[in-house]
C-alpha cells in the first residue's frame, strides 16, 4: 500500500492535471512528491538516459504517468505516426524503468478516445477492445490502448502493481485556452466572454447539436488518481468520469446563463468530427476506488470561468471561418 511516507514521481507533473495531482497529494501530507516536466522544460522522456537519470534522482516508490504527446484534430491528422511513436516510446521506457526499480505502484492515465468508435453508451471497460477507435485520433488512441495492455501483461507476469485510469474530458482552472487544443469548455467560455465584452446580440456556435460529452472537473480527476494510488486496484482499466452524459447544446446554454450573456444563440448544424456521443460507466471506479465526483458541472464551470476572467486577457475577434475545424465541430 502507498502512504505519505512513500516517494511519488509524477511524469507530466507540471501540466494541467499534474499540478492538481501534486496539490492533492500534498494536501494528504505526502512530502516527497517529484514532478517531471517535458520538452518545454528541457526533459525528453523519450530518451533512455534521461529516464534513467530521473529515476536515479527521485528514487520513487510509486509512479503516476501523466506525460503524453497529444493535440487536437489537426495535429492528429498531420502527425499520426509521430504521436503514436512518441507516446509508445516514452511510455515503454518509463514503465520498464519503474519495473526494474521495483516501484510498488504504477498509475497510468488513458483517454476516453481510446474506446471503440461504435461503443454502446455508457462506455464500459468490458467493451474497451471490442472495435477500433474513431479515426480522428486513431493512432494516438492505439498507443494509449497498447500501454494499458502492456501494464496488464506486466502485472500478470512480473506482479508489477499497476492500473490504467481512463479519463473523460477534463476541465477546470488553469485549463488550456488555446483554440488549437480543441477543448470544448475553454472554447465556448472564450466565445461567450467575447460576445459579452463586445455586446454581441447573437452568439453563433457550430457543431452537432445532438452530440454529448462526459465532463469531469480536474480536482475530481486528481482525487481519483490519489485513490488509485492508495487502494488495491485490478490490473485492467478503470473508467473515471462524471458518469453523466451532457448534451453539447445544453452545455452552451448553461455557460451563457452562468456568465450572464443575454443575447440570442444561433446554432449552425455541422457533423461532429469525432464520436457523436461519449459517456463513461464509472461503476468500477466506485467499487474499487470509492470514487464519486464531488464537483457539479455548474460549480466547475463557475470556477473555470472565474480563473479565465482573472488570469487571461479578453479574447480577440474571430469568426467561425478563422477557427481550426476542431472548434467548428466537436472532436
Amino acid at each position: 500500500m502507498i502512504s505519505p511516507s512513500d516517494r511519488i514521481l509524477i511524469t507530466g507533473g507540471q501540466g494541467f492535471l499534474g499540478k492538481f495531482v501534486e496539490k492533492a497529494l500534498r494536501a494528504k501530507d505526502y512530502k516527497d512528491v517529484f514532478t517531471a516536466g517535458g520538452l518545454r522544460q528541457g526533459l525528453d522522456l523519450g530518451e533512455e538516459a534521461n529516464v534513467g537519470w530521473l529515476f536515479d534522482y527521485t528514487q520513487p516508490t510509486a509512479v503516476i504517468h501523466l506525460a503524453s504527446k497529444n493535440g487536437g484534430v489537426l495535429a492528429n491528422a498531420k502527425y499520426p505516426g509521430g504521436l503514436m511513436y512518441e507516446n509508445l516510446n516514452m511510455g515503454l521506457r518509463i514503465i520498464e524503468e519503474a519495473r526494474h526499480y521495483d516501484c510498488k505502484k504504477f498509475i497510468n492515465v488513458g483517454d476516453i478516445c481510446s474506446y471503440p468508435a461504435s461503443c454502446p453508451i455508457p462506455f464500459n471497460e468490458e467493451d474497451f477492445w471490442n472495435g477500433y477507435p474513431h479515426p480522428v485520433k486513431f493512432h494516438y488512441s492505439i498507443a494509449n490502448k497498447t500501454l494499458s495492455t502492456i501494464l496488464d501483461g506486466y502485472k500478470r507476469q512480473f506482479s508489477f502493481d499497476s492500473t490504467t485510469l481512463v479519463f473523460t474530458d477534463l476541465y477546470g482552472p488553469g485549463d488550456e485556452f488555446d483554440p488549437h487544443a480543441s477543448k470544448f469548455i475553454p472554447s465556448i467560455l472564450t466565445r461567450v466572454r467575447f460576445a459579452i465584452e463586445k455586446s454581441l446580440d447573437i452568439l453563433e456556435v457550430s457543431g452537432e447539436s445532438q452530440a454529448t460529452r462526459d465532463f469531469l472537473f480536474v480536482e475530481d480527476a486528481a482525487n481519483a488518481i490519489v485513490l488509485a494510488l492508495e487502494n488495491p486496484t485490478p490490473s485492467s482499466i478503470i473508467n473515471v468520469g462524471s458518469g453523466k452524459e451532457t448534451g453539447i447544446k445544453d452545455l452552451v446554454e448553461k455557460v451563457c446563463k452562468i456568465l450572464g450573456y443575454e443575447g440570442g444563440l444561433k446554432w449552425n448544424e455541422k457533423p461532429s468530427l469525432g464520436s457523436t456521443r461519449r459517456c463513461l460507466d464509472i461503476s468500477r471506479a466506485k467499487k474499487f476506488l470509492g470514487f464519486s465526483p464531488e464537483t457539479s458541472l455548474d460549480d466547475g464551470i463557475k470556477q473555470t470561468a472565474g480563473w479565465f476572467f482573472e488570469n487571461l486577457p479578453p479574447p480577440q475577434l474571430y469568426s467561425s471561418d478563422d477557427l481550426p475545424p476542431s472548434m467548428n465541430a466537436l472532436r
